[in-house]
């Protein structure tokens, strides 16, 4: 008997060790919390896919006319002023305000085009690349703006500054410190990319002239200035100290030669696509500008500058 008394006891010391084991290993599933993952290298990688591809930044206005005639369905907004949009705007677009993008995304459709549309294709570019960096791959900026809808404006008054050139080539050898990383619950990266937007947008979005950029130039002021054009075009002239970054070739190697502790100035033809990559930057937490219209307001005359073309004949407006 007393045998198997032991045996029964041993039995249960058995049966609630293993009882316990198993409460533990439970225990831990359960406080085991969300993961957590790094926002500049996540944030970082959704723009590398959208700027190495780059094929649906931009439309034509022809293009967003013909749609019209044709019965696409789009969804048309303009980033001007409200009495701007007032005296006369594309049929259909709606007037909103560039800080309250990330409160109206709600109402962005994905099953059409989006055109945004602004003066020049400076703020709508930004707003184009803020739109896909939140996932709206049908996203596109109407080149040149209400410029390319009718002949007048910015782009039409645009008078180049002629400024000194250099072909002398300058490399990124030097590497920094990423931007601050900032650790997030994955579930909140969207989150997190939109708050960066958000704030970027309502401070406003940054830009300079290339007066501005020359007289810091020549003040020896701090300014890390990138060419972003392929390298033929950089080597046929570029703002003396410019570096030259080849379109479609972002990778974390690149961000790495980007300094933080100073203005760092994307420049390109027209200002456009440079607009696009500096909304891009900074959500990453650069202080980055892009140089208003690119090479036409430094010096028209470049070999491979692009220039802006106004439309043969004004596309239609209304006021209602």
């Amino acid at each position: 008997m007393m045998k198997y008394s032991k045996l029964l006891a041993w039995m249960l010391v058995m049966i609630l060790a293993f009882g316990v084991v198993g409460c533990s290993d439970d225990d831990d599933d359960d406080t085991t919390g969300p993961t957590t993952t790094n926002y500049f290298e996540d944030a970082a990688e959704v723009g590398f896919t959208y700027f190495n591809d780059y094929s649906t930044a931009n439309i034509p206005a022809a293009t967003v006319y013909d749609n019209m005639l044709n019965d696409v369905d789009m969804f048309i907004i303009d980033w001007r002023r409200t009495e701007d949009y007032n005296a006369g705007h594309i049929e259909g677009a709606v007037d909103w305000a560039a800080p309250d993008l990330v409160d109206n995304m709600d109402q962005l459709p994905t099953d059409m085009l989006i055109v945004n549309v602004c003066y020049s294709g400076q703020t709508a570019s930004q707003v184009t690349s803020a739109m896909h960096l939140m996932g709206y791959d049908n996203a596109r900026n109407m080149l040149f703006g209400m410029c390319g809808w009718v002949a007048e404006g910015s782009w039409s008054n645009l008078t180049s500054n002629g400024y000194d050139l250099e072909t002398t080539s300058n490399t990124m050898t030097e590497t920094f410190d990423y931007p601050v990383d900032l650790d997030v619950d994955e579930a909140d990266l969207d989150a997190a990319l939109a708050d960066a937007i958000d704030a970027y947008l309502t401070a406003g979005t940054k830009n300079k002239s290339a007066e501005a950029v020359y007289n810091m130039i020549a003040d020896g002021e701090d300014v890390f200035v990138i060419n972003y054009w392929p390298v033929a075009d950089y080597e046929a002239g570029h703002i003396p100290g410019a570096f030259q970054l080849t379109p479609k070739s972002w990778d974390m190697d690149v961000l790495a030669q980007i300094p933080t502790d100073m203005p760092v100035v994307i420049y390109c033809y027209t200002g456009q696509t440079s607009s696009q990559v500096t909304m891009f930057l900074n959500t990453l937490g650069y202080d980055a500008y892009s140089l208003l219209f690119g090479m036409n307001s430094i010096n028209d005359t470049h070999p491979s500058n692009h220039g802006y073309n106004p439309p043969e004949t004004d596309y239609p407006v209304v006021t209602e």
